[in-house]
């Protein structure tokens, strides 16, 4: 490659450049053709499985850029090559980068047209939906009833979704089983986004499963891809976590138990943390410092309330207004959110001035709280405070120490969990399926419990640390603290 001269930089570039795109608008492995295929991890095996193949290809290469060479340097004397070892000229290292901008350019494009295969299930344990793009892995065959109820159950919800936001296009979606997971702890695989949305769940036995619970996390994830995750835009992000549970519990209706123990939830949080629309601005920092399942049910409750005063059409509206539009992706939809924020669509949608909603919300749940059989159970449950820190070991180990306390425990005891997680510098929103999770039982005996997590995280790292318990009264983790630390 040395007698390109001037231009061996520019011809690495371009070879590059051009297995880039061989392998994504092919669909062979570079990786096993050729010297790549050479150098992989079963190089010391060749003598017991001789890679023919591999080595003709690389011989042809190899005569190819020799033959190559030689043309350069014997052509017209090696004028060509005098020509080449000299320095570029402005002229020429312009013409190479406009040369590499279009190739960039038209990469991208490829990219963006080619046509690929859709994520596949490998097994033929599989159940297809004949109506809805929908399929279940259920790997067991004493699964399969499961798989079979909970496609129907599936069919009818996402139809019902689709006709009454106006979705054009309902992403694949790919649900596996998973035995290792908690029955009512769900998780998401990353796909591109054209290949739709992979849950994992444990829905065995699943007339006694929460499919409620699952569908309220499935319309998220759903919503997540049609949206491009625009759901998760801050300011909207608290209609996107209360219409999940509003559309997968039927709408609001307080003579069920589930929208009970949903308002319950809101009251309790409502009365430790208030609400306005500065909260609502930033809900991912609510999120994070009230847990997720309760900022669910506090969002949940501000459409419970939009129902009770204007109707089930208010909240419908609402909901097509922010996600039941085709959102293009590039800088139109960036335009789009800043001549069209929060109050203006609730303004369109509902009639309703944003800021007076929000006190009507509030009050309204507060006004609920009052009721007897709402004002008993929330003087049940107990207060708490909670500390964490970070205490110095050798080094510059550090174990995290934190401590609970409790005004009363119950005669059962419940579970406290130390949460941690370490994090980039950068504020991005950490999902709880990334945490790590460290459990405890507390018994009666205790109000006060000290603990220590030694040796986990070193000076210099960003962490995010968090303290909750299981509470029965309310039937999710309430977290007691939540800190982002940078270590000294």
């Amino acid at each position: 490659m040395g007698f390109a001269g001037k231009f061996r930089i520019p011809v690495y570039l371009l070879i590059v450049f051009f297995l880039f795109v061989f392998s994504i608008t092919t669909e062979l492995n570079i990786m096993q053709e050729g010297p790549l295929a050479l150098q992989v991890s079963d190089f010391a095996l060749e003598r017991y499985t001789y890679p023919a193949r591999q080595l003709i290809q690389t011989f042809l290469l190899g005569s190819g850029w020799l033959a190559l060479a030689l043309f350069l340097s014997l052509i017209n004397e090696g004028s060509i090559a005098e020509n080449l070892a000299k320095p570029m000229t402005q002229r020429e290292k312009a013409v190479i980068g406009i040369i590499f901008i279009g190739f960039m350019l038209s990469a991208a494009l490829l990219e963006s047209k080619r046509v690929r295969e859709p994520y596949r299930f490998s097994s033929d344990a599989v159940i297809a939906s004949e109506t809805e793009p929908i399929e279940i892995l259920y790997l067991e065959y004493n699964i399969k009833p499961d798989a079979i109820a909970l496609n129907r159950y599936l069919e009818n919800k996402i139809a019902d979704l689709r006709d009454t936001l106006g979705i054009n296009r309902v992403p694949p979606i790919k649900i596996a089983y998973a035995e290792s997971l908690d029955r009512d702890k769900f998780e998401t695989a990353k796909l591109i986004s054209r290949d739709g949305v992979l849950v994992r769940a444990n829905f065995k036995d699943i007339d006694d499963w929460c499919t409620d619970k699952f569908n309220a996390y499935l319309t998220r994830v759903i919503l997540d891809n049609i949206t491009r995750n625009r759901t998760r835009f801050a300011p909207k992000q608290w209609l996107h976590d209360g219409f999940s549970c509003w559309w997968a519990y039927g709408g609001f209706s307080m003579g069920s138990d589930t929208h009970k123990t949903l308002m319950l939830r809101s009251m309790y949080l409502l009365d430790k943390q208030g609400l306005n629309s500065q909260v609502i601005k930033e809900w991912p920092v609510f999120r994070e410092r009230v847990g997720e399942p309760a900022a669910e049910a506090v969002a949940y409750s501000g459409l419970a309330y939009l129902q009770s005063a204007k109707g089930y059409e208010a909240v419908i509206k609402l909901v097509k207004s922010v996600f039941g539009r085709d959102i293009p992706d590039d800088s139109r939809e960036t335009l789009y959110e800043m001549f069209h924020p929060m109050p203006v669509l609730f303004k369109e949608a509902t009639g309703e001035d944003w800021e007076a909603f929000i006190s009507e919300w509030t009050a309204w749940v507060k006004d609920i709280a009052t009721q007897p059989e709402f004002r008993a159970r929330l003087a049940a449950i107990p207060e708490f405070k909670g500390s964490i820190n970070l205490l110095k070991k050798e080094g510059n180990i550090r174990d995290i120490v934190y401590e609970y306390n409790f005004s009363q425990v119950p005669a059962s005891g419940f579970v406290c969990a130390l949460l941690h997680k370490k994090i980039s510098p950068f504020e991005a929103s950490i999902y709880p399926e990334e945490l790590l999770k460290e459990e405890q039982r507390i018994h009666n005996d205790f109000v006060t419990n000290q603990r220590r997590h030694t040796g986990k995280y070193n000076s210099g790292e960003r962490v995010f640390l968090a303290l909750e318990y299981e509470s029965d009264i309310l039937g999710i983790p309430v977290r007691i603290i939540s800190r982002r630390v940078n270590i000294e």
